[in-house]
């Protein structure tokens, strides 16, 4: 048997067929990623194969063989919009442990969020001395007031339809 090198973090199942979505510093040096449904639909964990990862973007593409698998279908065709309602869901510890996620209830505060230049959230320099651009300098993001536990990285932001607008970071 395999050992197991536990890289704790959420990630979202887009397609039926095992496509997943997760933050990239979820999977940033793990060895192996496994991915693992939460009880309700089973509570068997895949190993997952790493088709792209995108660090300055924050995001991560992974397949788990098997399927069909329960997904959350992501939103085509919806503008987010100041002022709607979204719900955030994470929790991995308690996934792997009692197979249940959290859901936290909240509203877009803010879209095309970005850090002002010269912020640095990563503590780390870049290759010329100079601060590295990251997901958080983008514009790109959607904030929410939704609490968000401990670890949340990569968790689904749905609407009240249950589609995918966007990954908790």
């Amino acid at each position: 048997e395999a050992v197991r090198q536990e890289h704790p973090g959420v990630r979202v199942i887009v397609h039926p067929e095992g496509y997943v979505v997760t933050n990239s510093h979820v999977v940033r040096g793990a060895a192996r990623v496994y991915c693992s449904l939460a009880r309700a639909v089973g509570g068997q964990a895949y190993e997952a194969r790493v088709l792209e990862n995108d660090p300055s973007h924050d995001l991560a593409l992974l397949r788990i063989a098997g399927g069909p698998f329960p997904y959350v279908g992501i939103c085509s065709t919806c503008d987010v919009m100041v002022g709607e309602t979204a719900i955030a869901i994470g929790n991995p510890y308690a996934i792997a442990s009692d197979g249940q996620a959290t859901a936290s209830l909240g509203t877009v505060t803010n879209l095309a969020r970005k850090l002002a230049t010269g912020t640095n959230w990563n503590n780390a320099p870049g290759p010329s001395g100079d601060y590295r651009t990251t997901v958080h300098h983008l514009g790109t993001l959607i904030q929410t007031d939704a609490k968000l536990g401990w670890n949340a990285g990569g968790g689904a932001l749905v609407n009240l339809h249950g589609e995918l607008v966007g990954l908790t970071t």
